[in-house]
């Protein structure tokens, strides 16, 4: 009999360890872009995922934007980025999440700044002034809807220790949190992110980018030239971009009148919105605590994972000359990187306090086999209940994984012939001429990967709708 249960206990195990894990409904979705099928990875959102308003379709409405930005279907993508606002408003008013994806500061940021853009490739730009005001109002706000998170998480943890029946387990677990080997694995998960820099508290240097350059190409606020220096200003003050720099002295040449704003349209600005950005994978720590019965204790955090630019930069010609290149302006890398940072010692504490319950709950159940079924049934229960602990020990890897790896940019002096020429610096790469319109312009182009197809617009107030 003891042999049965035992040999029932370890199928049972192996069985949910296998069928365990769910799947993630945007995984097909996301290969089919990154294929660059963008039809089939917008089709395949809206065969599995509703169309809703909340917060449980955000992730859904957020790859359905990318999506539909890639077709150039820019109606639609508008309407998606609004639902997932909504999404995102749901979140700020509800005090638990119910386990939905939590939406980070940055997908804010960069929803309203995606807003902001494709309104300007609908030539709607009081529109898009209303979606760069919006931008700076949750920039603002990001910082007390991050310590809301936090407070909550603090709070489940002290209440999940208020509610452990269990101190003995409570007492082993804190044992394990003090043992030198399991503190220099958590010191090593924290000094991940040393390598990914940080901008300043949520803050988006491509929103402020944008902003500061629609302000200065439109100029239909009188306060418009003095906010384009600002925001400038700070977008060269956050990332040392020459490009930056040189906007901002023009803006600030404008506003002082030392400049005519007719200026701007001997130039072309080159925005290249490059590459895929990080994505989370999941680490385990693992600890077996020696009772009277092996239990499994672990915890399951996310680690970022840098993917790849689609090309170095992109080079810039009239005709055949070749007349500059784009350069960095700003990392997607680095601007998930300094939320994820601060987000780390309440994901870390949390993990701590899930597994602080399932030793609780094993050490509980061993225990009341042994007293039932002798040893061989304590052993027996302790590893089904490591296996149901290892089934349900995992990070929260979940995301907006179609954000872009970085952006970058060009001033360039406009072609006299009006067609600027963009092509990829490998040999034999795609080449395309845009014909820019008279006065300010913006060259908008993205290419989530090597050889994908791309996405190439021209933005500016005398752009024809």
């Amino acid at each position: 009999m003891s042999r049965n249960f035992l040999q029932f206990c370890f199928g049972l195990g192996f069985l949910l360890i296998l069928t365990g894990c769910g799947v993630d409904p945007l995984i097909d979705s996301e290969s089919l872009y990154l294929s660059g099928n963008y039809q089939a990875a917008v089709k395949i959102i809206d065969d599995k995922c509703p169309l809703e308003n909340n917060s449980k379709s955000l992730r859904p409405n957020l790859y359905r934007a990318s999506g539909n930005l890639m077709l150039a279907d820019f109606r639609q993508c508008l309407d998606d980025l609004a639902r997932a606002e909504d999404g995102l408003t749901e979140q700020d008013d509800t005090i638990n999440w119910g386990g939905n994806y939590l939406g980070r500061n940055y997908d804010g940021l960069m929803l309203q700044t995606y807003r902001g853009l494709v309104y300007l490739l609908l030539c709607q730009p009081a529109d898009a002034r209303v979606a760069f005001n919006r931008l700076e109002l949750r920039q603002g706000e990001a910082d007390r809807r991050n310590q809301r998170a936090i407070e909550e998480a603090q709070q489940e943890v002290k209440d999940e220790r208020s509610n452990s029946k269990n101190k003995g387990a409570l007492s082993y677990l804190d044992a394990a949190n003090g043992n030198a080997d399991n503190q220099e694995k958590i010191d090593k998960y924290q000094h991940l992110l040393d390598q990914w820099g940080a901008y300043a508290d949520y803050e988006s240097p491509i929103g402020r980018f944008l902003s500061g350059l629609f302000r200065i190409f439109y100029l239909e606020d009188p306060n418009d030239a003095e906010k384009a220096v600002f925001q400038l200003k700070r977008t060269y003050g956050m990332t040392e971009s020459e490009v930056a720099r040189q906007l901002y002295e023009m803006a600030d040449g404008i506003a002082s009148g030392r400049i005519s704003k007719e200026t701007l349209g001997d130039y072309v600005v080159v925005l290249f919105e490059n590459g895929m950005g990080p994505v989370k994978e999941e680490v385990r720590y693992e600890i077996v605590i020696p009772i009277s019965a092996p239990v499994y204790v672990g915890i399951a955090l996310p680690v970022l994972v840098q993917r790849e630019a689609a090309y170095p930069y992109l080079v810039l010609k009239d005709g055949y000359r070749r007349i500059g290149e784009t350069s960095s302006l700003c990392s997607v890398d680095r601007l998930v990187a300094s939320e994820f940072r601060k987000e780390q010692p309440w994901i870390i504490a949390k993990e701590i306090t899930s597994a602080v319950i399932k030793v609780a709950l094993q050490v509980i159940a061993a225990e009341v086999a042994r007293q039932k079924l002798g040893e061989l049934g304590a052993i027996g229960v302790g590893l089904v209940g490591s296996a149901i602990s290892y089934m349900t020990t995992s990070a929260d890897v979940r995301g907006w994984n179609l954000l872009p790896k970085e952006y970058q940019v060009a001033l360039v002096p406009r072609p006299q012939s009006g067609i600027l020429g963009i092509a990829t610096p490998y040999e034999g790469g795609s080449f395309i001429e845009v014909n820019l319109p008279p006065g300010p312009s913006l060259v908008y182009v993205k290419i989530p990967g090597t050889n994908l197809p791309a996405l190439v617009n021209v933005i500016g107030p005398a752009v024809i709708p």
